[in-house]
């Protein structure tokens, strides 16, 4: 049986936000909380904690790792194919807001 714990935090991004803010809160988030493991949308979480109508781009971070050595590195996909990075290995995809329209990026991790 494996020691294997995971901490999950979501961290949510304004709609409107640009690819660049997008890349920079990413890397910003990832060197406090630890490294990204998944990169979506979904509805923005009030401070009660319930759901609230507004949309947002949602990375999930693992708490449980330490920050990662190397910044993530995020690519905009093309139509749902992600680009290759070299040197780099994908953790993962998803359908995310910038600048307000629902596009797919890919998530690589520097090796």
């Amino acid at each position: 049986m494996s020691d294997t714990t995971t901490i999950l935090r979501s961290v949510g991004i304004a709609k409107d936000a640009t690819f660049q803010t997008i890349c920079k809160i990413a890397q910003d988030e990832e060197s406090i909380l630890g490294p990204i493991v998944g990169i979506g949308h979904g509805p923005l979480m009030g401070a009660d904690g319930k759901s609230t109508s507004e949309e947002v781009t949602v990375l999930t971070m693992d708490m449980a790792q330490a920050p990662p050595e190397k910044a993530v590195i995020l690519r905009m996909c093309i139509g749902s194919t992600a680009p290759t990075v070299g040197g780099a290995t994908l953790i993962g995809t998803g359908h995310c807001y910038v600048t307000g329209q629902l596009i797919a990026l890919a998530v690589f991790r520097p090796t």
